[in-house]
């Protein structure tokens, strides 16, 4: 995206259209009643397009940035537009400024808002959001954040979530790609080796992990994967990762990527690492090392960075990619026309909360609008 705009708002309006067409039509075509909102999101480039088409069908008061995925450049051109961006100093800080955000844009709006938002940061204060007026409903992007929501029981409060959408699931192909790419990348550049001569040892089974590894697999890396659930193990099986136990997992990888949405790599496991191991996440924020631990067994490391370098005990050196951080955010994490496919069920969602007809708790789109997006997706780019 060029950065030399005559007119921001413009710009990004046409982006939208040219990049997120079903969404643009979605938009244009189905009447939303007035609104405000709030998002909470990856500030990358290709969100620009998504935050410029619903903000025509919504009042949107505020956009936060997540920390570790904002791109200073994408930032500008959401201020140049005249959108209010603001970005909190940690994660840790997050919630606190979401919650700020959000009692901010009621009391300027006098009216409930939606949140949309991608990561549960809201799940701790959200029954006490619609206790007070302040909010009309939540919108959930990942599983992370479905998880915490559901983890708060029977809330008052309605919480559309895209997570184990039959759409959404169409993404993990791509995110799987996404990894793939940036661990080649780095392999390539930092550590001047090929995926072919590489062991990579995935924790974690899921959509995203299954996806992860047969692109890994399909570009040459002798792939391994481990994951609790025993029917995801016997998938993995099925589809020739699953000869392996954790352990032996952890001790013969070259790389130890974590992609399980938890904890996936203990401060226990460090000892049964190899000399040169490189540890890596796929998952959003820094949930699946423990970095604690890590920095504690220490004896000597590197400042941080894409690639931090950690000396422990006997000598043995591991190696850190991105602080612990999702590597597929190091370039746009998600590429691809399945963008618009996400960001248009993203909509509906914040659509049917605004006209009132979803009830209070967790909760999914109907299928019947799964259908509809995925038809006039198709139609749009495919046929």
């Amino acid at each position: 995206m060029s950065t030399l705009i005559e007119d921001p708002l413009l710009a990004l309006s046409a982006e939208s259209s040219a990049r997120l067409p079903a969404l643009a039509e979605h938009v244009d075509q189905l009447a939303c009643p007035p609104a405000s909102a709030v998002v909470i999101t990856h500030i990358l480039d290709t969100a620009l397009p998504f935050i410029e088409a619903i903000s025509r069908a919504v009042d949107l008061v505020a956009v936060i940035g997540i920390p570790y995925s904002t791109m200073p450049t994408a930032r500008r051109q959401l201020e140049a537009a005249g959108h209010r961006v603001v970005i909190p100093p940690d994660i840790e800080s997050l919630p606190a400024l979401a919650r700020e955000e959000i009692e901010r844009a009621s009391a300027l709006r006098e009216e409930p808002v939606i949140v949309q938002e991608i990561g549960g940061y809201c799940a701790p204060f959200a029954e006490e959001l619609w206790e007070a007026g302040l909010i009309a409903g939540i919108v959930e992007d990942t599983k992370q954040g479905h998880w915490r929501y559901a983890e708060r029981g029977n809330l008052p409060c309605p919480v559309l979530s895209i997570a184990e959408s039959p759409l959404k699931a169409l993404e993990d192909q791509q995110v799987g790609r996404s990894i793939s790419h940036a661990l080649e990348t780095i392999l390539r550049r930092q550590f001047h080796r090929l995926l072919t001569e590489t062991k990579v040892g995935i924790l974690g089974y899921g959509g995203i992990g299954e996806a992860t590894a047969v692109a890994l697999s399909s570009l040459g890396a002798r792939v391994a994967v481990f994951d609790q659930c025993g029917i995801r193990m016997a998938k993995a099986a099925l589809d020739g990762f699953g000869e392996t136990s954790r352990e032996e997992l952890i001790r013969k990888s070259d790389v130890v990527l974590g992609v399980s949405g938890h904890r996936s790599i203990e401060g226990k496991d460090l000892e049964l690492l190899r000399p040169g191991t490189i540890l890596a996440s796929g998952s959003s924020k820094q949930v699946e090392i423990d970095l604690g631990a890590l920095n504690l067994m220490a004896v000597e490391k590197s400042e941080p960075g894409l690639v931090q370098h950690f000396t422990l005990s006997e000598g043995k050196q591991v190696f850190l990619l991105n602080e612990g951080m999702p590597i597929n955010f190091l370039e746009q994490s998600i590429l691809g026309r399945v963008l618009d496919l996400v960001y248009t069920e993203l909509f509906l969602c914040m659509r049917e909360i605004a006209l009132g007809n979803v009830g209070p708790g967790l909760q999914s789109l109907d299928i019947d609008q799964h259908r509809m997006a995925a038809q006039k997706w198709h139609r749009l780019h495919w046929v």
